[in-house]
């Protein structure tokens, strides 16, 4: 019984080893980002259920930074 124990073991062990050496494998290569006319239009919808002064503070702050640092086009449906 001592004898047949470790080799119950090793099966186990080396599948976890070859799964996370797999898991260290090489990326592929990344393709390069695409410029403005290549990028799609992105929709971003706003909910505000209460018109209060801070709320359109981060509102308006949360709109410029997606401009910022988005550098996509970005088309904002906010309610009337």
């Amino acid at each position: 019984m001592r004898k047949s124990l470790p080799r119950l073991l090793l099966l186990p062990v080396l599948l976890l080893l070859v799964f996370s050496l797999a898991g260290c494998a090489q990326e592929k290569e990344k393709t390069p980002p695409k410029t403005a006319e290549e990028t799609e239009m992105k929709t971003i919808g706003i909910v505000q259920i209460v018109e209060h002064p801070s709320l359109n503070t981060i509102r308006e702050s949360l709109v410029k930074q997606l401009a910022e640092k988005m550098a996509l086009p970005l088309s904002l449906l906010t309610p009337m």
